[in-house]
Parts: C-alpha cells; sequence; structure tokens
C-alpha cells in the first residue's frame, strides 16, 4: 500500500539502467519453485537468455514476482504454471499462465482495481487471499516503465497475464 501511496504522489523515482531480464526472469521462476513445490504445482519456463532492456531491475522484479505468485497460488495441485519470456524488434512479452480456476467476465474488467478481489471461488482458500493489491501494484509498475499489462481468462486455456515493454 506505501508503493501504491508513493506513487500516488510522484514520490517513486525509476531507477532506470541496462537490464538483463532474461536473468531476472529465471531468477524469479527459481524463488517461487519450493513455494510450487509444496503446492503440487510446476513451473514450466520459456525463457529467451540475454535479453537487454532500458528498464527498472528492482521494479520488473516486482511484477514477475507478483504475475508468478499469483499463478502458484491459483493454480490446482499437478497443475502448470507456464512463465514465458519472448521479443522481436520492437517489444519484450512476459506471459504468465496457470490453469485454475477461471476469472468471470465481469471481474475482468476490475482486476487490476486496488483492494478488488475476483469471485469468491479464487480466494475462499486462505493459501490464496490477499489484499487485492498485488494486480494493482503491478500494473501502476508497468505503467510507469511504459509498458501495458492484459489479462485473458477461460476454462479452456487458463488465465494468462502479459506483460509488453518497448524493446530497446
Amino acid at each position: 500500500m506505501l508503493f501504491l501511496a508513493k506513487s500516488d504522489e510522484g514520490g517513486y523515482k525509476l531507477s532506470l539502467g541496462d537490464v538483463n531480464i532474461s536473468e531476472i526472469a529465471e531468477r524469479c521462476c527459481l524463488s517461487f519453485e519450493t513455494v510450487a513445490f509444496d503446492r503440487g504445482v510446476m513451473i514450466e519456463t520459456d525463457i529467451q537468455p540475454d535479453v537487454r532492456i532500458n528498464t527498472d531491475a528492482s521494479m520488473l522484479e516486482k511484477v514477475f514476482g507478483v504475475l508468478t505468485d499469483n499463478a502458484v497460488k491459483h493454480s490446482p495441485k499437478d497443475a502448470n504454471v507456464s512463465f514465458s519470456l519472448k521479443t522481436d524488434a520492437r517489444f519484450v512479452r512476459i506471459t504468465v499462465t496457470n490453469s485454475g480456476e477461471p476469472i468471470s467476465e465481469e471481474n475482468l474488467p476490475h482486476i487490476f482495481e486496488r483492494f478488488y478481489k475476483a469471485d469468491q471461488s479464487r480466494t475462499a482458500d486462505s493459501a490464496k487471499s490477499g489484499f487485492g493489491l498485488g494486480l494493482a501494484i503491478a500494473h501502476d509498475i508497468v505503467e510507469k516503465l511504459g509498458g501495458s499489462i492484459s489479462v485473458r481468462s477461460s476454462a479452456e486455456e487458463g488465465t494468462s497475464f502479459t506483460v509488453t515493454l518497448k524493446n530497446s
């Protein structure tokens, strides 16, 4: 909450630099391996190596952490979480997908709002509950970095969060 308050007041300054975001993504996925294992979830990665952009490393690490944490929390036992990082000449795309209970159509437009929690089937389990701030923080950070974040969710394809950043 402190981060969002500082962000609202313009009190947070980005610390931009040449960053290997592939390394940040790998480190993030490794840091969640134990939590995922304890929940019976496997994290699969498809991370393009040595992707470098001009960004704030610590803020991007927070975004990756929020998305990976949510994906693991909302995955059923024996499921996979997929973490993908791909780049082309113009953009870098990071997609985190899980196969848990989909987010309903009526909740999707609100998913990045502060304190918003999707339907109770996704938050009834105390291990899955939170304060409804993680995705709002991720959204705020991605916008400050000049990118965009989106979500798709269906029973057939799972729930995917995609962050798109300019390739520098």
